[in-house]
């Protein structure tokens, strides 16, 4: 991911169930991101609830399901 704005078509990205993506802050907006201490992290998506998608990462040797909008998610 570039630095700089986000735009529009990246901040609207739909995700297939399965697909493999980066969670990355984007300060500009605050709902639906994630605690930082997940950013960076590459995930899994695992489905929708509403407006945000689940996201299985590992972590500290456990899954954990975060629910991030897609803002916040990178394809990899």
């Amino acid at each position: 991911m570039k630095k700089g704005r986000r735009t529009a078509v990246q901040m609207l990205k739909a995700y297939a169930d399965g697909e493999r993506v980066r969670i990355s802050a984007f300060s500009g907006r605050k709902e639906g991101r994630p605690h930082l201490r997940f950013n960076h992290l590459v995930g899994t998506v695992v489905g929708r609830q509403g407006g945000v998608y689940k996201v299985r990462v590992r972590t500290g040797g456990k899954h954990k399901l975060l629910l991030v909008s897609n803002t916040h998610l990178e394809p990899l």
